[in-house]
């Protein structure tokens, strides 16, 4: 019969044609279900490298960061030494000045 051939979620009850589509539906569904996991490993797999590759950059970077912390701490030192003389110099021009 007609009704058997076809068969939508829509149209009414009848069991032979259901389970047809339901059968082709489900195995499209899943196949199509297989793909996106696929896709989604591929996508993960391809964000972990990333991920990877910017931790390795940010490991270097931080490493400069670090080199260059250290030239300013260095730097630092010597202008506070600096200051120390200056504040003997300042104090000299006071009493100068006075």
């Amino acid at each position: 019969t007609a009704d058997v051939e076809e068969w939508t979620p829509e149209s009414p009850p009848n069991d032979a044609a259901q389970e047809n589509w339901t059968s082709e539906h489900g195995e499209a569904s899943i196949a199509r279900s297989e793909e996106l996991d696929q896709q989604y490993d591929q996508y993960e797999h391809t964000m972990d490298t990333a991920t990877l590759a910017r931790s390795a950059e940010a490991q270097q970077d931080s490493s400069v960061k670090i080199t260059k912390q250290d030239e300013l701490n260095s730097l630092g030192s010597m202008v506070e030494e600096d200051e120390t003389c200056m504040d003997l110099d300042s104090e000299e021009l006071e009493f100068g000045h006075k």
